[in-house]
């Protein structure tokens, strides 16, 4: 074990391989996810994992017509549904939205992306306030940089709602987050004013997208992760590069004035390349897992105190324990984290893993940086990257 994450259980191929996907608590106390691979027809699992136990069980699999590498976290909705997006497969074979029932692990697909309304979505869905789950497509729309969409579940309507044009940003790869404005904020990897990807809202009320900061490389380039809410009314998130080292950045995003403010910046010990969304713990601090980087240059899990700014490496994967987490981290309710891993574990097919915020000192930094080059660590964060944002 390392300095408090724990390895639960492990994925073995039947039971899926390469988890990209947070885990996300249901109603009868087990966690639900995806896996990217494995299964029946190698297109991907959805399983449940008993934590009292350890209990990690394929519920079922995506074969291609309903839908194929799911990549992104279900969401669980208020008919006690749990609602996700597939990378690709459907009748198009770019991508599905899809239903699991946990009684019965009734798997259903219920729309899928032409191109027109949006292709390959990798994001999760989010609930707005009117009932409608929101979204995005990494590509497809009038320019093919990426669509912004509603899914009526009352009906399975799938509406594209607006797109991205290079000038607003292009590329989103994960999900909308909904601000005290009822306005939804995102990110996207690419374009804006350097080429950078850009911070947007996006309102509802007269589908009004607009590009509200741009990346620079200093304040951080290329986000892939959605946004965090803050206390404080901040939004938090992380970019995969740029910063200091070029390894990434964690920033703030306050949106009265559109103020984008890069707070601090990975340099290979602390981790590189975070690739999903902060998860606020009880004390007031957030929590991440990086894709590469720690002592073993298989990934991180850290804390941010925005009081001061401290980021702070608490653990290492170190392969036995999972390695290349690039999933946000989900809290339990006996206090511990949840996540799970690309790689790593038994089969190296991927862990799930726990983490206690209470057991871990942090990790001291080394006097020089890891013996490897930028360009090299950079180039395979960017590989796994890939392989976990466009995997089809």
């Amino acid at each position: 074990m390392a300095e408090g994450i724990q390895k639960l259980a492990d994925f073995n191929g039947a039971n899926g391989s390469r988890s990209y996907a947070g885990l996300t608590l249901g109603t009868n106390g087990l966690f639900y996810g995806t896996t990217q691979a494995g299964g029946s027809s190698d297109q991907g699992t959805l399983f449940s994992f008993n934590p009292t136990g350890n209990v990690l069980t394929s519920a079922a699999n995506f074969d291609g017509i309903n839908g194929a590498y799911p990549g992104a976290s279900l969401y669980l909705g208020t008919d006690g549904l749990f609602y996700g997006t597939t990378n690709s497969g459907g009748s198009s074979n770019l991508g599905t939205i899809f239903s699991f029932n946990p009684t019965g692990n009734v798997l259903t697909s219920l729309s899928t992306f032409n191109g027109a309304n949006g292709s390959i979505p990798l994001a999760s869905l989010t609930l707005g306030t009117d009932g409608l789950f929101y979204g995005t497509t990494s590509s497809g729309g009038s320019f093919g940089k990426g669509t912004i969409f509603s899914f009526n579940p009352t009906g399975n309507v799938l509406t594209s709602l607006s797109t991205f044009n290079g000038a607003n940003g292009s590329s989103p790869l994960d999900s909308l987050t909904l601000g005290t404005d009822s306005l939804f904020y995102g990110t996207t990897q690419y374009d804006g004013s350097f080429g950078r990807g850009t911070i947007f809202s996006f309102n509802p009320t007269g589908n009004v997208l607009t590009s509200l900061a741009s990346f620079d490389v200093i304040n951080g380039a290329y986000p892939s992760a959605s946004l965090s809410l803050g206390t404080d009314g901040f939004f938090y998130g992380t970019t995969d590069s740029g910063g200091s080292s070029d390894w990434g950045t964690l920033f703030s995003f306050n949106p009265t004035g559109n103020v984008l403010t890069s707070l601090a910046s990975f340099d290979g010990n602390n981790g590189i390349g975070p690739l999903d969304s902060l998860t606020l713990g009880t004390d007031g601090f957030f929590y991440g897992t990086t894709d590469s980087g720690g002592s073993s240059d298989w990934g991180t899990l850290f804390s941010f105190n925005p009081t001061g700014n401290v980021l702070t490496s608490l653990a290492s994967f170190d392969g036995a324990n999972g390695a290349f987490s690039s999933a946000s981290l989900t809290l339990g309710t006996d206090g511990l984290f949840y996540g799970t891993t690309q790689g790593g574990g038994t089969s190296d097919a991927g862990t799930i893993f726990s983490f206690d915020p209470n057991s871990s000192t942090p990790v001291p930094e080394p006097s020089a940086l890891l013996g490897t080059t930028i360009a090299g660590a950079l180039g395979a964060t960017l590989k796994r990257k890939s392989a976990h944002k466009h995997k089809q």
